[in-house]
């Protein structure tokens, strides 16, 4: 559907004299003790652990919310129409590293099922989430808007920034 959505805005805006730009936002957008992260601690915690999927090598993309703001507004200020950006600045973590670092900030162990377990239990499009190689770059906005992401990593975030408090929260401390 994002597809289908973002090739009409990109049509409608051409045949109108629109200036669109197309923004993606990385799976996995971070920062500020909020997002899907603390969420996911949350169910960590109420789960026992989330769990990867065959070993979690599968790649995802990150990026800090103050990393992704600055994009959209250096596409609205630089970028051209019909331009596409991707807001990825880190493109190697893994779901592994991922999951383990928010299963051990509310003390749970690390989980690893099978995709077909994953499949039985949580449905098709969260065990496809889950196994999915999830990347895409930040060179373009790098090298046509001049972005520079500069937020916490991901996993230095969740073990010693912003995502601490959330932990101590869940844990009542």
């Amino acid at each position: 559907m994002r597809i289908q959505a973002e090739n009409y805005a990109l049509a409608q805006a051409k045949e109108r004299g629109v200036r669109v730009m197309v923004v993606r936002i990385a799976p996995f957008t971070y920062g500020r003790g909020g997002s899907g992260i603390a969420r996911f601690m949350g169910m960590a915690k109420n789960m026992g652990g989330l769990p990867t999927v065959n070993g979690g090598a599968n790649r995802t993309t990150t990026v800090h919310v103050d990393d992704a703001v600055r994009l959209v507004l250096l596409a609205v200020e630089k970028g051209e129409a019909g331009e596409v950006f991707h807001a990825g600045s880190q493109t190697e973590v893994t779901m592994g590293a991922l999951f383990g670092a928010i299963n051990a900030s509310v003390g749970v162990p690390d989980k690893d099922i099978t995709y077909d377990d994953a499949f039985a239990k949580f449905g098709e499009n969260i065990a496809w989430f889950l196994r999915a190689e999830n990347r895409a770059s930040g060179a373009k906005a790098r090298k046509k808007l001049g972005w520079q992401p500069n937020g916490t990593p991901v996993l230095q975030d969740i073990t010693s920034g912003s995502y601490v408090p959330v932990a101590s929260a869940l844990l009542g401390k």
